[in-house]
């Protein structure tokens, strides 16, 4: 860099001095430490079980995957088709994975001589907006294509879903949804069907790094 300064002589075009720069010199700045340094080669890992350094604002990143068991349930609601599911969750910084050794799915409800159809299953990860919440980053569907009436028990063992993801600070106050993509069909009229969903969700901040802290 380059020191400078005003001088009264020569006057300079202007006729109110001129600016005159020093001999360049070496300079340097330190880090403000805004963020966290990244580990370097051979400094000990972060402790996985704490939260995690920064990359980037919005961004937190993990020290080692989430991994813990993971049961939701929408079998106490009265919607016209509701599920369980138990299983694994690891969460990773770029992707969710949810393997279900149990995928339940039944029907309650009177039909009322109209079974809706279930078409597909995915997951995604839930996130609030205000007074509403949307399922965001959902999986690839698990095509289901199946009828269910009213009493109807639907089992598939070892189901896994993954969710393409990046981590966000926002996660901690996540959860997973587990969506039915429905076709119900209007009653006294064969060939008019609508569209229609229902949900199952975990407990909220089951994405977080400590583990769920409200449930939802």
């Amino acid at each position: 860099m380059r020191d400078y300064r005003f001088v009264a002589e020569p006057r300079g075009d202007w006729g109110l001095g001129t600016v005159v720069f020093d001999p360049p010199r070496v300079s340097s700045c330190q880090p403000r430490g805004y963020w966290p340094a990244r580990p370097t080669m051979g400094a000990a890992p972060p402790d996985p079980e704490l939260t995690i350094g920064h990359s980037a604002p919005g961004r937190s990143i993990l020290a080692a995957p989430i991994v813990r068991p993971i049961a939701i349930s929408s079998l106490d609601n009265y919607f016209s088709v509701v599920g369980q599911f138990h299983g694994k969750l690891t969460v990773f910084n770029d992707s969710i994975v949810v393997v279900f050794d149990t995928l339940y799915v039944t029907r309650r409800l009177a039909d009322n001589g109209v079974a809706p159809r279930l078409d597909a299953i995915r997951v995604g990860v839930g996130v609030q907006s205000g007074q509403t919440w949307t399922s965001i980053d959902d999986s690839k569907p698990l095509k289901m294509n199946l009828i269910v009436p009213h009493g109807a028990n639907i089992l598939r063992r070892n189901v896994r879903f993954v969710m393409k993801h990046e981590r966000k600070y926002a996660d901690e106050g996540a959860w997973i949804v587990v969506t039915f993509d429905l076709t119900v069909a209007h009653p006294g009229e064969k060939n008019r069907s609508h569209k229609a969903w229902t949900y199952a969700h975990s407990e909220k901040g089951i994405l977080n790094a400590t583990g769920p802290s409200v449930a939802r």
